[in-house]
């Protein structure tokens, strides 16, 4: 066997076809021979965030770029992407999600009167943009109706009712949890001139 006498491009590090000459020493003639170092995939990596309002980077890329819609504010389900570099091929691309808060509603009051024939309203307050509705326990007593976040409860008849009020889910937010407001609505009991006996 014999080995070179010295070694001309035998040690590259990126990838590509390389040809390595083997020069010999007074008794051999050189030789060369060729190879190949793969590209070897890039690594996407993305981690699901939840809404606060301000962008958030979710994913990053080992041995490329970056692509897609790898950050973002809004919550949703978005794709990142990532181009790979000279030593690397495109992975495949990734998913992640924005994910939706909750939020805390309130009422302007949970309980109340109201007079004969009368109504009241109760404002409600969120952060969410979701659409508010409400429900009554019991129609023959009281209504409610909503315009935006202002619920009005209008007396029917005297007795009692519970009102449900509810939103929705919007935008960036999950629906939070109900709240009721308890009316105790007055008889309309009428009088009558008895007159003299």
């Amino acid at each position: 066997s014999s080995s070179c006498a010295s070694i001309t491009n035998g040690t590259p590090t990126n990838a590509g076809t390389y040809t390595v000459t083997c020069n010999g020493d007074s008794n051999h003639n050189n030789s060369t021979c060729s190879f190949t170092i793969n590209k070897v995939a890039a690594t996407i990596t993305c981690s699901n965030k939840t809404y606060t309002g301000s962008e958030q980077t979710a994913c990053s890329c080992s041995g490329g770029t970056i692509g897609g819609t790898y950050k973002a504010t809004n919550a949703g389900t978005y794709t990142a992407s990532c181009t790979g570099d000279s030593n690397h091929t495109n992975p495949s691309n990734k998913s992640w999600t924005m994910n939706k808060v909750t939020p805390t509603m309130s009422i302007s009051a949970t309980s109340g009167t109201i007079a004969c024939n009368g109504s009241t309203t109760v404002t409600v307050t969120s952060v969410s943009d979701g659409g508010v509705s409400c429900s009554s326990s019991n129609t023959s007593y009281a209504t409610c109706s909503v315009s935006g976040k202002t619920v009005t409860i209008t007396h029917k008849a005297g007795g009692s009712a519970t009102i449900t009020i509810s939103q929705a889910a919007g935008t960036n937010w999950n629906a939070p949890s109900n709240k009721t407001y308890s009316a105790t609505l007055s008889s309309c009991a009428s009088m009558h001139n008895l007159g003299d006996y």
